[in-house]
């Protein structure tokens, strides 16, 4: 419950610091975006790894995958003051949510106002999470300047971008009086490679001195920064002003975004821990949406609509997954919010492992919290033998479901016993109406009590003897409530309609004969009509 409180305190004020720092000028983005991105690094990356403290849930070593992504200030000179009224056609350049993508190259393009060439516009080429399908190419950013020929910047080396070296220029041309004839363009750029060995850099015409690093430190100042970095580059989009070079003012601010190291481009499943893979790490997704995510997940989500009662058009998100331990069994864990109970499928492969309806989390998908989030899980594990991707499947015809993430456990022998041990746990206080066993639940059946005593018989001995031994005694103190409540206890109707919970019960009218020549007990009467 505290783990829920410190969690929806830090993201509260974290929101309450973002709406008071906005602003309508450049100078108010860049205070704004500054703020964002060093919460994001010092508060919400740590609030997202919160439920892994939670040694029930997640009793192993746990892997975790930061997919949100932050943003390095337009790389202008005097861009923190010089324009007005900017600030929201700069935070309209940042991509919307998105599933992960890697990207691959950036083909920039040159242009030139007078003498002086700048970074006009550009190309991105990426893949999707896994390199699971072709690769794609975003529209043009900015524009197509033919000053100078086009110049392709490969990301892809070594562990990515981790470093971008900028160079500025700032002209008047005109040189007129106080007039905003201006140019204000990016002319040179160095990208460096995260690598053990020296790899060398990448270079658009120059290298620069505004570093990324500045914004975005290493993770590990021990080693040399090509190693210790903590994000590496995953898109570039462009803040734009100005129409042609007879403009008044030519601004062309490329926008570098970042995401965490963590989050692999590979969506690889541990053997010996307990390996989260973020929903937007999917690389096919039908009737559905990616949402920003609340703050405290790590990154954005997904949300699965409902079928609108037509089977072919039920939300799916499907995620690709590489196993490298073709002999671990694993169980799927899957994260979740729903305002009503839902039925939902999972697949690994071509087969169904989980089908079932899953109970409502939250009263509303609208300003998530913490507490709105649940759990549902397969009951059997598996091997990488059912294929390489994993999805799930909203059967709703009504209501909609938003997806975080699926957890991958794989079953040693002492966590499977653990989790049997836990599973029996719950199934045996299920039956009972308190936790001191003083009566069973109405709706409990002897049926319902010898699969539960199943349950129990099959714990093993070598992990949890006591705890077998203690619930195999709960388990018989229900067989004997159960006995005590039958109906059969008064199979000679000494009472009707006096114990309406143990005994029988019947309409007006109804009496109760004694033993004669023909019935040797008691009987029944029932009145006529």
């Amino acid at each position: 419950r505290l783990i829920g409180n410190y969690t929806d305190y830090a993201v509260r004020w974290y929101n309450t610091g973002l709406e008071r720092v906005w602003g309508p000028d450049s100078r108010d983005w860049v205070r704004y975006n500054q703020f964002r991105r060093e919460l994001t690094l010092t508060v919400l990356d740590i609030v997202a790894l919160f439920p892994n403290y939670d040694s029930r849930r997640y009793p192993i070593r746990t892997v975790s995958q930061l997919t949100r992504e932050i943003y390095t200030n337009p790389v202008l000179e005097n861009f923190d003051g010089s324009f007005r009224g900017s600030a929201q056609g700069i935070e309209r350049s940042i991509r919307s949510p998105h599933l992960m993508d890697i990207l691959n190259s950036i083909t920039i393009y040159t242009d030139a106002h007078r003498e002086y060439y700048y970074w006009s516009g550009h190309q991105i080429m990426a893949s999707p999470v896994g390199f699971s399908g072709p690769e794609f190419t975003f529209p043009l950013y900015g524009t197509m300047g033919n000053a100078a020929p086009q110049q392709r910047i490969v990301a892809q080396l070594g562990q990515g971008v981790y470093r971008t070296l900028s160079s500025t220029l700032y002209r008047r041309p005109f040189n007129i009086g106080i007039n905003n004839q201006q140019l204000s363009v990016l002319d040179g750029t160095e990208f460096a490679y995260g690598t053990s060995s020296n790899l060398p850099s990448a270079v658009y015409r120059k290298s620069g001195t505004v570093d990324s690093l500045d914004e975005i430190p290493p993770q590990n100042n021990n080693v040399p920064p090509r190693q210790g970095f903590s994000h590496r580059l995953s898109h570039v989009s462009m803040f734009r002003s100005g129409f042609s070079n007879s403009s008044v003012s030519i601004i062309r601010a490329p926008m570098f975004s970042w995401i965490h190291r963590s989050a692999e481009f590979n969506n690889i499943i541990a053997s010996d821990s307990i390996t989260q893979i973020p929903a937007v790490k999917g690389n096919f997704l039908f009737n559905g949406s990616v949402i920003s995510g609340p703050g405290f997940t790590g990154g954005d989500l997904v949300r699965l609509n409902s079928s609108g009662n037509n089977i072919q058009n039920r939300g799916y998100i499907e995620v690709p997954i590489h196993f490298p331990s073709t002999s671990t069994r694993y169980r799927v864990r899957v994260r979740y919010a729903s305002v009503t109970p839902i039925h939902l499928n999972v697949n690994w492969g071509n087969s169904s492992i989980f089908s079932n309806t899953v109970p409502a989390t939250a009263t509303s998908l609208d300003n998530l919290q913490s507490s709105d989030f649940g759990y549902f899980e397969s009951a059997n594990a598996f091997t990488s033998s059912l294929g390489n991707i994993v999805g799930v499947r909203n059967f709703s015809g009504t209501a909609g479901v938003i997806i975080d993430r699926f957890e991958f456990i794989p079953v040693t022998a002492t966590l499977e016993a653990e989790y049997n041990l836990e599973r029996a746990q719950k199934a045996v206080n299920a039956l009972f109406t308190s936790t001191n066993q003083l009566g069973l639940k109405t709706n409990v059946t002897d049926y319902h009590i010898d699969q539960v005593s199943n349950l129990v018989t099959y714990l093993s001995d070598e992990f949890c003897l006591d705890e077998k031994r203690e619930l195999s005694e709960k388990v018989k103190h229900a067989k004997r409530l159960s006995d005590e409540r039958n109906l059969l206890q008064d199979s000679n109707f000494k009472d009707i309609n006096r114990q309406p919970e143990r005994g029988w019960g019947g309409s007006t009218g109804i009496t109760i004969q004694g033993g004669d020549d023909v019935f040797k007990e008691n009987y029944v009467t029932l009145s006529g009509t």
